[in-house]
């Protein structure tokens, strides 16, 4: 099955029995129809999140069902048991939009939104539209998982779950080049990258406390999601 079908849709594992698949989403359904203009015959690809794609073969589509038989199933494995987590700011307008839309297709596995102590924005819990830009975002680049969207924290309270991992600060011009940084490429790895406001004294003081790598990304001073692109587009092509 090739990864770069057109037609491409994540779905819940319980849309797939056996090798029957129903799916009654009126999102989906008008894509099929309306968008992609596919009838009776036609085929999509659909994936569960958990590492498998399924061809289907439409046999049935209307305004409020498609169904259809699964004629190939492929599970696609990572080599790499690592993940990247992006530590990112709260930020105004589309911007945070284009940080989700862009990193979900470089290859983030997890956003973690923070709420950091000079944040304009501040927020209390996950948007539905977030969840539908990364979805999106990974069935247009041809992920098999979605990237999780973790509800937003206070820098203060993940110290202790990231003890384990490499914590990698992209602060300013004036540190060491990231390109630089020399850590065990087998870890898991977080990128924190600050808000428009930038990084408190307080928050790079409990960061220096914890051991965290600093780097710069730029001889320039770049936006939080020019960094939040750059920073992850570094790190995941260094494997």
């Amino acid at each position: 099955m090739s990864r770069e079908h057109h037609y491409r849709f994540f779905v819940h594992p319980e849309n797939i029995i056996g090798d029957i698949f129903v799916n009654e989403n009126k999102d989906l359904i008008n894509q099929v129809r309306k968008v992609f203009r596919l009838k009776k015959g036609g085929t999509i690809s659909v994936l569960d999140n958990s590492g498998y794609e399924y061809q289907v073969q439409i046999e049935e589509l209307g305004k409020n069902m498609i169904q259809g038989k699964v004629i190939e199933k492929m599970l696609n494995k990572t080599n790499n048991n690592r993940k990247i987590v992006l530590y990112m700011p709260l930020l105004k307008g589309k911007n945070i939009d284009l940080i989700l839309e862009k990193c979900t297709e470089i290859g983030v596995d997890a956003f973690c939104p923070i709420l950091y102590q000079n944040s304009v924005i501040k927020a209390s819990g996950v948007k539905e539209r977030w969840k539908s830009i990364v979805r999106e975002a990974s069935e247009q680049c041809g992920r098999n998982t979605l990237p999780q969207i973790k509800d937003p924290q206070n820098l203060k309270n993940i110290f202790d779950a990231v003890s384990k991992d490499i914590n990698i600060v992209c602060e300013g011009p004036l540190s060491p080049s990231i390109s630089e940084l020399k850590f065990n490429k087998d870890k898991n790895i977080n990128i924190y990258i600050g808000p428009e406001g930038g990084f408190s004294d307080h928050e790079l003081d409990l960061m220096h406390k914890n051991s965290f790598f600093f780097c710069s990304l730029n001889q320039n001073v770049l936006r939080a999601e020019t960094a939040c692109i750059v920073s992850l587009g570094y790190l995941v092509n260094m494997w």
